[in-house]
């Protein structure tokens, strides 16, 4: 194909495609987003609609919550070491969140659609709704950098 555009409407048609392509670009990548393989940012699994949690204190803050259950290991005992050391790492931002770790479940989902297991990390807004849910195998650090992540955009709690 030869295009011979005179050269009064080539700066038009330049400038007509600057504005064109990224909006153009913009709605297939947003239409198509399920083709596209983005990294997302976040460790752990986001709970897509939030699960209102009935059953926890309305402490007003950001809780990360470890359920052990009975049989915790060494590996279990470490994982909650370090879990209840997110608030002191956090910074100035410290006292917006709790560490709770437990044995027992003594909540659960308003709906009951949602189970709560053992060895899983999660972690609920002060409005108590919890928003995400870590596997077992999960660092700490993941944790960690996730909910600094979430302090940083968030005005809650």
């Amino acid at each position: 194909m030869n295009f011979n555009f005179p050269k009064k409407t080539l700066p038009t048609v330049a400038l007509t495609l600057i504005f064109i392509l990224p909006l153009l670009l913009s709605t297939i990548i947003y239409f198509y987003r399920d083709h596209f393989h983005f990294n997302h940012m976040n460790h752990g699994a986001l709970v897509n609609p939030l699960v209102p949690v009935v059953g926890l204190e309305n402490a007003k803050k950001w809780r990360v919550i470890y359920l052990t259950g009975n049989d915790c290991d060494a590996n279990c005992m470490q994982k909650s070491f370090e879990l209840q050391q997110i608030p002191k790492v956090i910074g100035k931002n410290y006292d917006r969140v709790r560490v709770m770790v437990m044995k027992e479940n003594y909540f659960h989902s308003a709906n009951n659609i949602f189970t709560f297991h053992q060895k899983q990390i999660y972690l609920v807004d002060p409005l108590n709704n919890l928003f995400m849910v870590y596997p077992e195998k999960t660092k700490p650090m993941d944790v960690l950098v996730d909910i600094k992540r979430v302090l940083e955009v968030s005005h809650l709690g």
